[in-house]
């Protein structure tokens, strides 16, 4: 995947460097504009031409779930800001849409949020991973096994080093 930068063992997206730019850019043009931050042009469309610029770029990389999380650091700003929070609203809904559209679409991703709705049914396929954790956590109670000790994770978690490193 083109949408990751290894350095020896560690691994980074280039995408979070966006997220960290984008909060520092919107902070600056609000800095300089707050005064006209309750204008539809001011306060929302050139801001949201900024950042949906971005996004279309990460959207095109392939990373739909960093894609969400640099749509919500933008809207957290705009908020922060003091956009109105209706056209802030009418972006989360679209945001909703355009990620439903987009794995709709896409059958790999389609198959991603089947396997997360129904991780019990697809647990020997696509939901293995996720099932598994699922099942480490609920073997591990309210108190866990302890850093390191958990049953599940060297056999049953082949990936337990990513988004499933609670489990």
């Amino acid at each position: 995947s083109y949408r990751w930068f290894r350095i020896g063992g560690f691994g980074i997206q280039p995408a979070e460097f966006t997220k960290i730019a984008l909060v520092l850019v919107l902070s600056e043009y609000y800095h300089h504009n707050i005064k006209r931050v309750h204008e539809l042009k001011w306060g929302f469309i050139f801001p949201a031409l900024i950042g949906g610029s971005v996004m279309m770029l990460i959207v095109l990389g392939g990373s739909l779930s960093m894609t969400v999380l640099t749509g919500t650091v933008i809207l957290t700003v705009m908020f922060v800001a003091g956009a109105r929070l209706r056209w802030l609203v009418g972006c989360v809904i679209m945001g909703v849409v355009g990620v439903f559209s987009v794995a709709i679409i896409s059958p790999v991703r389609a198959a991603r949020f089947e396997s997360f709705l129904t991780p019990e049914e697809l647990s020997a396929d696509k939901g293995y991973q996720l099932w598994h954790s699922l099942l480490s956590l609920g073997s591990g109670g309210w108190t866990g096994q302890g850093f390191s000790e958990s049953r599940m994770k060297n056999e049953y978690l082949p990936e337990a080093h990513t988004d499933f490193i609670l489990a």
